[in-house]
């Protein structure tokens, strides 16, 4: 739900965009994959050697504010971590700061419709693999495809080959292979995208890691995200796509089974 938070212009956070952040799905007021949440933005305050939240204390600020959505199916939480202090490396100049609210209608739109556009451009990210606030590249990248009646863009390489959406991460499936970017090309290790990957692999299925191209999402994809869960490709730059098929579908299913009922 919104709050007023008091943040002083020159707070880092603010004035430089030295903060993290984390958006969880919330089913009927309970975090989905919290741990592994805390541990991604845990990892990546220390790999800059700023301080980290404790587990403790980030569960405690996702639950305060998961309790505000109980009586929504689904919801969203996002947990922020910012540096409010000038001194960066002191723990005191960090605050954890928690909102919910419902689960905004553009993912609830990307769901269904699941119409990407590839970025023309690679565009460059100011901190690849972290889940920053610094996150203007993103909000560019889906102004974009908001303009081309598009759900998500996709970025790219300076080759043009495929990396991740603004908010999500992208597998193509090939017969009973699944295709991802590997986080070492500068992706950010999604919370679903480790779930999908796990749970393919506990299955027996092959999972390949290697940078896509338009033809591999033409020929069957599907999205992933904290919110988005996983979402069938239907259109690139406009062109319809084959679905991904009964894995996909299976995979889903699986989520909700686990996660969403």
């Amino acid at each position: 739900m919104t709050k007023t938070i008091t943040i002083p212009l020159d707070a880092p956070a603010l004035a430089r965009g030295v903060g993290f952040f984390e958006t969880i799905l919330v089913v009927r007021g309970v975090p989905v994959l919290l741990e592994v949440h805390w541990r991604r933005l845990a990892t990546g305050a220390a790999s800059l050697r700023f301080p980290a939240p404790s587990q403790e204390a980030f569960e405690r600020a996702a639950y305060h504010a998961a309790g505000e959505v109980a009586e929504l199916h689904e919801a969203s939480a996002r947990v922020s971590w910012l540096a409010l202090g000038h001194d960066v490396q002191d723990p005191r100049s960090w605050k954890l700061v928690a909102l919910s609210g419902p689960v905004p209608a553009a993912t609830l739109q990307r769901r269904k419709r699941g119409r990407v556009i590839v970025l023309g451009r690679h565009v460059p990210r100011p901190t690849p693999g972290l889940k920053t606030v610094s996150y203007v590249p993103s909000v560019l990248g889906l102004r974009e495809a908001h303009e081309k009646n598009a759900d998500e863009a996709l970025f790219t390489d300076a080759r043009g080959r495929i990396l991740e959406g603004t908010t999500s991460n992208v597998f193509a499936m090939r017969g009973d292979v699944l295709i991802t970017p590997p986080v070492s090309a500068g992706l950010l290790p999604g919370v679903m995208r480790g779930w999908v990957v796990a749970r393919a692999l506990a299955a027996g299925l092959t999972v390949r890691e290697r940078l896509l191209t338009r033809g591999d999402l033409l020929a069957g994809s599907f999205l992933t995200g904290s919110l988005t869960k996983i979402a069938p490709i239907r259109f690139v730059d406009g062109v319809r796509a084959a679905q991904p098929g009964d894995i996909c579908r299976a995979l889903a299913k699986a989520f909700e089974i686990e996660h969403c009922r």
